[in-house]
């Protein structure tokens, strides 16, 4: 479980940092933290009530440190943390699928979280915005969950830490 809570705490301090290098206006919006629940949904060896409540804290904890909306990203990290356990079981976690189930994640999540700011009328912005956003957003999203899950992939494989595949 070390890895779990080093992935995440190093998510939330890193999207941190580079969110005030760019700034929270700019179209490169890192999403770490989001990404952080596709790396460490193996570690959790099928316990998925404690992966659905890691995923709702980390939520709460990206709206009051990230965002001015309380519980949306709760009520959507838990979402995702819905959506990674039926991803999982459909394929496996390996050097090709994480990059491409960051993907998805990150597409949904920016879709909603799009929609959703929009029919409560909390911004204005066109379609257009939202497509360079999510292609700004996977490409430096998918880079990160990419070198994160080689990390974790080779240390769980060093120190025999038990993962699902």
């Amino acid at each position: 479980m070390i890895i779990v809570w080093i992935v995440l705490i190093a998510s939330f301090v890193l999207e941190s940092i580079v969110t005030n290098m760019v700034g929270l206006n700019s179209v490169l919006l890192p999403m770490f933290s989001i990404v952080s629940l596709v790396i460490i949904y193996p570690y959790f060896n099928n316990n998925d009530s404690y992966f659905l409540r890691v995923c709702a804290i980390s939520g709460l904890f990206y709206d009051i440190v990230f965002t001015n909306t309380l519980f949306l990203n709760a009520s959507l990290f838990l979402v995702i943390g819905l959506i990674l356990k039926k991803i999982n079981s459909a394929v496996s976690n390996n050097h090709l699928n994480v990059p491409f189930m960051t993907g998805l994640i990150i597409i949904f999540y920016r879709v909603v979280t799009y929609v959703i700011l929009l029919i409560v009328n909390y911004i204005d912005f066109n379609g257009i915005v939202l497509l360079r956003g999510i292609i700004n957003s996977l490409v430096i999203n998918i880079a990160y969950a990419a070198i994160v899950y080689a990390g974790t992939d080779y240390y769980s494989r060093k120190y025999k830490i038990t993962k699902i595949d």
